[in-house]
């Protein structure tokens, strides 16, 4: 085979594994046909004493640990966590329309509850790339989650949500 040919099928198959790990769907979400996603789903039932699968947690505060300021501008993020270990984080939830919600909207991630820690897991696009990030949980109450890292600490405010917005199931 020449070096052209070489060169011709080398492509060819390399666009034939990229497409069989992931692609993107009707919204143009990034999914994945094997599983990418470094963290177990959760099974442990305890989780559900903190984080509440009818309502939306919405991202209200963005805090710089290391300087102690708080972000003024972020975009609107909304989390949505589903019983079978997925969550969605959503960017343009409206409380007036139910395909807001379609999963298929959200960036997909995973949670998992172990030894009384819950870690989200979820997959952040950028124009190097993309990957996977995991957060963390700081601090709950009723009312919030608060996730962070050494450098940020996000809070998301729970919401409630109408109950005929809770007829979908996420597509990852």
């Amino acid at each position: 085979m020449n070096f052209k040919k070489q060169i011709i099928t080398l492509t060819l198959l390399m666009v034939l594994i990229n497409s069989c790990i992931s692609y993107r769907n009707d919204f143009g979400r990034k999914r994945f046909n094997c599983c990418k996603l470094t963290m177990k789903r959760n099974t442990n039932k305890e989780v559900y004493k903190i984080i509440d699968t009818t309502k939306l947690y919405k991202l209200t505060s963005i805090l710089n640990i290391t300087d102690s300021t708080y972000l003024k501008e972020f975009n609107k993020t909304y989390l949505k966590f589903y019983a079978d270990g997925k969550v969605g984080k959503f960017h343009d939830y409206d409380d007036t329309n139910v395909n807001s919600l379609n999963p298929e909207k959200a960036t997909l991630g995973v949670y998992r509850y172990s030894k009384g820690k819950l870690t989200i897991q979820t997959y952040l696009q950028t124009a190097q790339g993309g990957g996977f990030i995991k957060d963390k949980l700081n601090k709950n109450t009723a009312d919030f989650l608060e996730f962070g890292d050494e450098e940020s600490s996000w809070k998301y405010v729970k919401v409630d949500i109408p109950k005929e917005f809770l007829i979908y199931k996420p597509d990852w």
